[in-house]
């Protein structure tokens, strides 16, 4: 699948806190997959970062990627809180 190029942030949302601490994140992308196979994910947990500065990690449910076209995916999540100066310039 080429390790999924073109891929686009189209929202990216941090609506509230969240209750347990961090940031609640929705991120809207869409992903172009250029094989012919489509596949069906089901549900995906994925990492984010900024650099090497962990952010949290989003889900999405139901995830399916059609075969050469573009997917989009609705994740959620929490950002977690940064702390160190390192991590706080990462999210700036």
């Amino acid at each position: 699948m080429g390790g999924f190029p073109d891929v686009k942030i189209l929202k990216f949302d941090l609506p509230s806190d969240a209750p347990g601490g961090g940031i609640n994140l929705r991120i809207d992308t869409a992903m172009n997959n250029p094989s012919p196979i489509g596949i069906t994910l089901g549900t995906i947990v994925l990492d984010i970062s900024a650099g090497e500065t962990k952010l949290g990690q989003v889900k999405a449910t139901g995830a399916s990627l059609l075969g050469k076209s573009e997917s989009i995916l609705n994740l959620t999540g929490i950002m977690i809180p940064q702390t160190t100066p390192q991590d706080l310039a990462a999210v700036r």
